[in-house]
């Protein structure tokens, strides 16, 4: 085990960060890697062993095996993976665990955690365009419903309504009349989620910007359908305006390193519009995908030599019940891994115990069939042998008389 930093990269496992972060080091010293999906996360926080994370085995990332339960004590996080999303993909608690006891992270936790509800993003955003002007930052004019009760006023139509705090197309429709809009709200009163209505822009495409560091993109995407579903993506130069854009968003919540923001342009008007703002778990173009991952890389090992600057890594003091949750936990994986490996015994004496209690009764089947064969074929020789002895016995009689 290094005796560097340790860096926890929450991301898919279709997605190789340790090989990523291979070879390098901060301070002379490499740093430790663990990857993990949400999932596969288990934490707890403590006043002076910090953050202990078990790690549940899974698939292999690149040639590193997972096979076993870990436990990990991150001193920096990189989040790669949407925390908040549909009901399968809500892993706030694991996010308020390392707000509990501050992990360094990109994005900032305040950004992440900022982040987790549409309003929240919005009134940022809404921030900007208060001082800037709108015609500066062209936000998208939005309302906003606490619940169905005040679904009254509306945009013009056509309107998009989004319900709740999904994003990638979800909880999304467009409506085209009034009639349409009192009949979704009726729907949406079985729910306890709010929603937001904002003008339906005829686009002729979307832009995204990409800010992650220093480092900007930006694409041009078309699409078939009105949500603009992605057809076609291409590069576009990235104008000065964008630039600013993205700038004053890296400014919001603490601070975010990695973003994008997302432009549709008006076919009618000829005029851009910020539609959202999207944080670390942003997609990244295949054109441009290892280039970004390494400059994402190099942006981790900036913010955690920045984080760690004047810091000696010393072994934390830790009372006698925090050491007493390690060695539980520790034990606990131990008790785990031992289990894995009792159930895939099992598993393997099991197909065994089936494959001879298969042999078995192919054997008996063979001797019953032989006992038949043999059985008749005495019957047939002693009924026959008998029957001869007698005629004799007779024949024999009938001569004396």
């Amino acid at each position: 085990m290094s005796g560097g930093r340790r860096l926890l990269v929450i991301a898919s496992d279709q997605d190789d960060y340790i090989s990523l972060f291979r070879d390098v080091t901060i301070d002379g010293q490499k740093i430790e890697v663990e990857q993990a999906e949400w999932t596969h996360i288990q934490l707890s926080s403590y006043p002076h062993a910090g953050v202990v994370l078990s790690l549940a085995a899974s698939t292999p990332v690149g040639s590193y095996k997972r096979n076993q339960s870990r436990i990990f004590r991150p001193d920096f996080v990189l989040i790669r993976m949407i925390s908040h999303g549909l009901p399968t993909q809500d892993h706030r608690n694991l996010v308020y665990g390392l707000q509990h006891y501050n992990v360094p992270c990109i994005n900032s936790l305040q950004s992440v955690i900022s982040n987790f509800e549409r309003p929240n993003m919005y009134g940022a955003l809404r921030s900007i365009q208060q001082r800037l002007g709108k015609e500066t930052f062209p936000l998208i004019e939005q309302y906003y419903y606490s619940g169905f009760q005040q679904m009254a006023m509306t945009p013009k139509y056509p309107i998009v309504v989004k319900v709740g705090h999904v994003h990638s197309g979800y909880g999304k429709t467009l409506l085209r009349s009034h009639q349409e809009f009192i009949d979704l709200a009726s729907i949406i009163a079985l729910h306890p989620d709010y929603c937001t209505t904002e003008p339906f822009i005829n686009s002729a495409y979307d832009v995204r910007i990409q800010k992650i560091g220093d480092h900007y993109r930006a694409y041009r995407r078309t699409g078939s359908g009105w949500k603009g579903g992605v057809n076609a993506l291409e590069d576009t130069p990235v104008t000065e305006t964008y630039k600013m854009w993205a700038d004053e968003c890296s400014k919001l919540f603490g601070g975010m390193d990695i973003l994008a923001i997302d432009v549709v342009h008006c076919s009618e008007t000829n005029k851009d519009y910020i539609i959202e703002l999207n944080e670390c778990s942003i997609g990244l173009g295949k054109n441009h995908e290892i280039e970004d991952n390494n400059i994402i890389r190099d942006l981790v090992v900036k913010r955690m030599t920045e984080a760690f600057a004047n810091k000696t890594i010393e072994p934390k003091q830790e009372s006698s019940t925090t050491n007493a949750y390690k060695s539980l936990e520790v034990e606990l994986i131990n008790l785990e891994n031992v289990k894995l490996e009792i159930e895939q015994s099992l598993k393997k004496a099991n197909q065994k115990v089936a494959f001879l209690q298969g042999t078995n009764s192919e054997l008996k089947k063979r001797n019953n069939a032989f006992f038949r064969r043999g059985f008749g074929f005495g019957f047939t020789f002693g009924v026959g042998f008998s029957t001869a002895l007698l005629v004799s016995y007779l024949a024999y009689r009938w001569k004396k008389q």
